[in-house]
C-alpha cells in the first residue's frame, strides 16, 4: 500500500467514524488547550515581573556588604540592611570569625578591579528613626549617602532636586503617606501637605543602661523621589556627614571609616553583562553582594519550574484523553475486524494494516491537538484584551503602571501543542494496532 493510498484510508476512516472522532478528539483538544493556557500565562507573568523589576532595578549595580568570606547562600536586600532598592543577595559566609568591613582602602580595591566605574559609600543608621512634620509622625529608615547628588545612586527626582547638602534631607516617593497624626482618628489623621520645601524632624531613639534617649535633628526637605514601586520608596537620605553625627551620637563615640567601615558599598559596572563576573570577584574577597542580575535568573527559574508544573497539570488531562483515543481504537478494530481480514486477503502487509490504525490514532490526535491550538489562541486573545483593559483602568486610577500582557504565548508553543498531541495518538494507538496486525486473516474473515 502506498503512502498516498494509506493518508487516504486514513482520512476516509476518519468521516465515516464522524461523531466518535469528534467526542474523542474534544478531551485531547481540552488537554492541549490546558498545557499552552497554563504554560502562556505563567509565561506572561515572567514577562511582566521581569519588565517590572529590570525598569525599576539598576542591572549595572553591585551593593556590597560587609562579609566573612567562603560560600554562597540567598538572602533578601535593600535599603533596611544597606542594600540598594529592589536588590537581592548573594551572599558568601565562612567559617573565619573576622569581620571584613567595608573601609576606605576596600573602596580603593574595589575601583582598581576590571569594568568597576565607581564606588559608592553608604551608612545605614541602626536605630528607631521618626520622621515628624507638625503633628504628623511616621517611622523611617535613614541612610547617608556617600554623594551629594543621588542620581550616581541610581535615582530620580519627582519634585525638586537630588542635590544634598549639610541639613537637608531627601524623601521616598511614599514617606510622606506613612505619616499620621498619632492616636487620632479623624479625617485629617494622615498627612497631605506637599513636603517639599518644609522643614521637618528626624527623631531617633537609642536605648542604653542609662535608659532610653531621643535626639533630634531639623532637616529642610530639598526633593521627592519619583515613585520606583519598590523600598526606595520608604527611604529617606540625609549627607554622609550628617549620618555619620547621628551615628557618633547613637554609639556614644565618633565614627571611624577607616577602622569601623561603612554600612554598604555601591559598586557601578561599566556594563551590565560584567555585573556578575564583578560580583564574583567581590564574593571570592570574602564581602557579601547584591545583584539584581542574580536575582532575576532567580526569578526567571522560578517561573521556568512553574511552567514545568503547569505543563504538567495539563498534560494530565492529555494523558486522560490518550486513554480515549486507545480506546476508541480498540472498539474500531472489533467493528472493523472483517475488513481487516479483507485488506489482508487484498494483499496489505501488516506493517499497512499497523502505519493504518496508528494513523488514524495520530489523526484524532492532530485534530484535537488543531483545536486546541485554536482555542488557546482565542482565549489567550480575550483575557488580554478583557483583562489587560480591567488591570490598566486599576492601574491608571492607582497612579502606577500595570502590564496589559496577561497571557504570553510564543508562535511556537500552539505548534508544539499539536505536534506533542499527534505524538500522543500515535502512542495511545499503538496497541490497538498491534492487535489489529496480528489477526489471521481467514479469522477475521469469519468474525460476526
Amino acid at each position: 500500500m502506498s503512502f498516498i493510498e494509506l493518508v487516504k484510508f486514513i482520512i476516509e476512516n476518519i468521516k465515516r467514524q464522524g461523531g466518535r472522532v469528534i467526542l474523542t478528539s474534544l478531551g485531547v483538544m481540552i488537554g492541549s488547550a490546558s498545557i499552552v493556557l497554563l504554560v502562556s500565562l505563567v509565561g506572561g507573568l515572567q514577562q511582566s515581573a521581569t519588565a517590572q523589576f529590570t525598569t525599576n532595578a539598576n542591572l549595572t549595580e553591585i551593593t556590597v556588604s560587609a562579609g566573612f568570606g567562603g560560600g554562597a547562600s540567598m538572602m533578601g536586600g535593600g535599603p533596611d540592611m544597606g542594600g540598594t532598592p529592589g536588590s537581592r543577595t548573594t551572599v558568601r559566609t565562612s567559617s573565619s570569625s573576622e569581620e571584613l568591613v567595608l573601609t576606605d582602602d576596600v573602596i580603593n580595591q574595589f575601583l582598581a578591579l576590571d569594568h568597576v566605574t565607581n564606588v559608592i559609600a553608604n551608612q545605614s543608621i541602626q536605630g528607631n528613626s521618626t520622621l515628624v512634620y507638625q503633628k504628623f509622625e511616621g517611622r523611617t529608615s535613614l541612610t547617608g549617602a556617600g554623594v551629594d547628588d543621588l542620581s550616581e545612586l541610581g535615582l530620580t527626582v519627582d519634585e525638586g532636586e537630588l542635590e544634598l547638602s549639610s541639613g537637608t534631607i531627601i524623601l521616598g516617593a511614599s514617606v510622606s503617606e506613612s505619616m499620621y497624626r498619632p492616636n487620632y482618628s479623624g479625617s485629617d489623621a494622615a498627612l497631605t501637605t506637599d513636603l517639599l520645601g518644609k522643614q521637618v524632624k528626624v527623631e531617633v531613639t537609642k536605648n542604653s543602661s542609662s535608659g532610653r534617649s531621643t535626639k533630634t535633628v531639623r532637616f529642610r526637605v530639598v526633593g521627592i523621589l519619583a515613585e520606583s514601586g519598590d523600598t526606595s520608596d520608604y527611604a529617606v537620605y540625609i549627607t554622609m556627614n550628617d549620618a555619620d553625627n547621628i551615628v557618633s551620637w547613637i554609639n556614644g563615640e565618633r565614627v571611624n571609616h577607616n577602622s569601623d567601615g561603612y554600612s554598604s558599598l555601591t559598586v557601578r559596572v561599566d556594563d551590565s553583562d560584567n555585573v556578575l563576573d564583578v560580583a564574583e570577584v567581590i564574593t571570592d574577597l570574602g564581602y557579601q553582594t547584591q545583584t539584581a542580575q542574580s536575582f532575576l535568573e532567580n526569578v526567571n527559574s522560578l517561573f521556568t519550574t512553574l511552567q514545568l508544573v503547569f505543563g504538567g497539570v495539563g498534560a494530565i488531562t492529555l494523558f486522560v484523553a490518550a486513554i480515549g483515543i486507545a480506546n476508541t481504537m480498540t472498539m474500531a478494530i472489533m467493528e472493523r475486524t472483517k475488513e481487516i481480514g479483507l485488506l489482508k486477503a487484498l494483499g496489505a502487509t501488516n506493517k499497512d494494516i499497523l502505519s493504518l490504525f496508528i494513523g488514524e490514532a495520530a489523526g484524532i490526535g492532530f485534530l484535537g491537538g488543531v483545536g486546541g491550538a485554536i482555542l488557546s489562541v482565542l482565549l489567550g486573545t480575550i483575557i488580554n484584551s478583557v483583562g489587560g483593559s480591567y488591570l490598566a483602568e486599576q492601574a491608571t486610577a492607582s497612579g502606577t503602571s500595570a502590564a496589559t500582557t496577561i497571557v504570553f504565548m510564543p508562535f511556537y508553543l500552539p505548534l508544539f501543542a499539536i505536534a506533542f498531541s499527534t505524538v500522543i495518538g500515535a502512542i495511545s494507538g499503538l496497541y490497538p494496532a498491534l492487535r489489529a496486525q496480528s489477526l489471521p486473516p481467514v479469522i477475521a474473515l469469519k468474525y460476526e
